[in-house]
């Protein structure tokens, strides 16, 4: 009877500490995206490879805005031994007013089982489903174009690269393409003006790239690249961010600044990278100074194996003032990396351990703590009324 109450003790641990979810299986479906041409009355056939567990059964759903117009085989299918199965939709392009992009989805989801656990499974089981589209480009009447811009991270003294990207998206040719791209500091100051390619005779559903370069200058930072391109008679305005960089590690933050003689305290050296590219090798000697600039105290970090581009880290490490009289101090902070060091100074103070820091005593209740109250209390409760029954019994 007692391993009995146990057991269903151990149950109800389990029920409180797991969640009441169970993930559904894997599906895969290839290609994720098709496309159709805009030809309005024609049908079109597409292939799409399902896979996932073998033998499993799976819903096969039409959805999007074009669904209705989206013929399936089937509304299920198993899949074999292999767990692949391919499939054949036609799609019959209606008439769409609206220029731009339209989409039917082929929708394949995992078949719903009917109970777990004795409970319903829609509320406690999570089903996988996955989207192909195929998508409908309606071109607009006129000359139209999707325009994009992008900017690339560079170093000081090296090149960054600017780069649009425009698509033909209307009814009628493009026949010239160009522009310029502005280059903005930190303080909005233009630091440079630098012409786009230019690109001629674009046609409808085509795509050109124009581009530039620029010899990076200045200070280390962030810039804001504004590109303008003109096509025709129009126009278009687009901006991206990008960072000018060098072999530079920055010290951002030193903690804690408060510690108490005779201790030993760790300590956290925040650091960023200002590279494009991965740093390795990255240590940290900690010296801490009094107002003579006698040493009295020192550390070094283990080596970090790398920070990546423009990333953050920490250097951890341990300092120990032993009985250091009270006072200010300076903590020096040099971090060597490749063959470069970064440097930075911070105001620390020494100080005898208040009586309230002394007697201080932390308590952390987390959520393995009040599982395992929980369960101390479920079955201190059960053995208090096994113990209850078995009195009264011997009591008759």
């Amino acid at each position: 009877m007692i391993k009995k109450l146990c057991l269903l003790a151990i149950l109800l641990g389990i029920l409180i500490y797991f969640p009441q979810t169970v993930a559904g299986v894997e599906i895969a479906i290839t290609p994720g995206v098709q496309s159709a041409p805009y030809v309005p009355g024609t049908s079109y056939e597409f292939i799409f490879l399902i896979q996932s567990d073998p033998g499993r059964e799976l819903n096969v759903q039409a959805s999007g805005e074009l669904a209705a117009y989206l013929e399936l085989p089937m509304n299920s299918i198993t899949l074999g031994p292999d767990g692949v199965m391919s499939i054949k939709v036609k799609l019959t392009v209606p008439q769409i007013d609206t220029p731009g992009k339209h989409s039917a989805e082929l929708t394949i989801s995992e078949k719903p089982v009917e109970r777990l656990f004795g409970r319903p499974s829609g509320d406690v089981y999570a089903y996988a489903a996955v989207r192909a589209p195929i998508e409908v480009y309606v071109p607009c009447p006129d000359k139209c174009a999707d325009v994009s811009f992008d900017a690339s991270d560079t170093t000081v003294g090296q090149t960054a690269f600017f780069n649009v990207n425009i698509a033909n998206t209307g009814s009628k040719d493009i026949a010239s393409a160009d522009g310029q791209v502005q280059v903005y500091d930190s303080q909005d100051n233009v630091v440079a003006v630098i012409p786009l390619t230019t690109v001629q005779n674009i046609a409808p559903g085509a795509y050109a790239n124009l581009h530039s370069e620029w010899q990076a200058t200045g200070d280390i930072g962030l810039y804001v690249a504004k590109a303008t391109v003109n096509f025709d008679e129009y126009s278009r305005t687009l901006e991206d961010e990008f960072k000018i960089g060098d072999l530079f590690i920055d010290i951002t933050s030193f903690s804690p600044v408060q510690f108490y003689t005779g201790e030993v305290a760790p300590v956290i050296i925040q650091i960023q990278s200002k590279w494009n590219q991965a740093i390795s090798g990255i240590r940290a000697v900690i010296e801490v100074e009094d107002g003579e600039g006698k040493l009295i105290a020192n550390a070094e970090t283990p080596t970090s194996p790398s920070i990546s581009a423009w990333g953050y880290g920490n250097l951890n490490a341990f300092l120990s003032f032993g009985e250091l009289l009270t006072g200010n101090y300076v903590a020096k902070v040099t971090v060597y990396y490749q063959d470069k060091t970064s440097e930075k100074e911070f105001p620390i103070n020494v100080s005898t351990k208040p009586a309230s820091v002394l007697g201080e005593t932390k308590f952390t209740f987390d959520k393995n703590m009040a599982i395992a109250v929980v369960l101390i209390v479920i079955i201190a409760a059960l053995l208090f009324a096994y113990t209850q029954k078995k009195k009264r019994n011997y009591g008759r």
